[in-house]
């Protein structure tokens, strides 16, 4: 009888691990960071309520229900100026089944503006699709690792523009992988100073700037393939910069160390 109860035991506690860990190999776990390539030099602050992410569903159609991770911190309002130079914020982190995610949408709230010298001028949308800018793709899901993908929030153009008691924006985002995506990164020489920077290939413009805390640093993030650097100084006493063939390599970060700006000769 003892005999009996034991294979029972042992049949159950091996039927269970098995199940535990199919339904472990079945998902992925995954996080979702919010970066910026703003080129303001204004703090430009927006509410964050979350994420939702649509995954393939049964035979890899579209049919799955979305599902929604909140942005969990009290407080719901984020300085996307601060988030350069490899700065970046976790919006949610979730489980999901095997397959691959095809559609992330950020979803904002009402409460957004640019803060320049203590005076706060209100963002508004330009339509309610404003708060839930989108961005469509064929992120795959494999089991065994982490997935780190990362929304780059962009509000510069429709920010820069207006004036007034409020500005109209007009949110748009893409999305990458670090491990299908390389880096480009730096330091503006001497410090301080303000820039504007392109990374060129072919026919597509990445932008960035440098840091908010005045160290010089820089990022581009989410690049494949060489590009040519363009570096433009706000202050027009300094000469541009333009850096041939650079190689962004996927799942890498290419330094480039200390770019110096040099003066204009009067």
């Amino acid at each position: 009888m003892k005999n009996k109860l034991l294979s029972i035991f042992i049949l159950f506690f091996l039927f269970n691990s098995c199940t535990t860990e199919d339904a472990e190999r079945s998902k992925a776990l995954v996080n979702i960071y919010l970066v910026d390539s703003t080129v303001s030099f204004e703090e430009i602050w927006v509410e964050l309520l979350g994420v939702e992410v649509q995954v393939t569903g049964t035979r890899g159609q579209d049919n799955a229900n979305p599902e929604f991770l909140p942005y969990t911190p009290s407080e719901k309002k984020v300085n996307l100026s601060a988030l350069l130079a490899g700065n970046q914020l976790l919006v949610g982190r979730g489980e999901f089944m095997l397959g691959a995610i095809t559609k992330m949408t950020l979803k904002l709230g009402t409460d957004n503006y640019i803060l320049r010298k203590g005076v706060r001028t209100p963002l508004v949308f330009k339509d309610s699709e404003g708060a839930s800018p989108s961005v469509s793709g064929n992120f795959n899901l494999s089991p065994g690792i982490s997935h780190d993908y990362y929304l780059d929030l962009n509000l510069d153009p429709s920010a820069a523009a207006g004036s007034g008691i409020n500005r109209t924006i007009n949110p748009k985002i893409k999305a990458f992988s670090k491990l299908e995506t390389g880096e480009i990164g730096g330091t503006l020489v001497p410090r301080g100073l303000k820039a504007i920077l392109f990374a060129i290939q072919n026919s597509d413009t990445i932008r960035t700037s440098v840091d908010s805390l005045d160290a010089g640093k820089f990022l581009f993030r989410g690049l494949n393939g060489k590009y040519v650097l363009l570096i433009h100084p706000t202050d027009v006493s300094y000469k541009q910069v333009k850096v041939d063939s650079v190689l962004a390599v996927p799942g890498k970060s290419t330094a480039l160390g200390n770019i110096t700006l040099e003066k204009i000769k009067p």
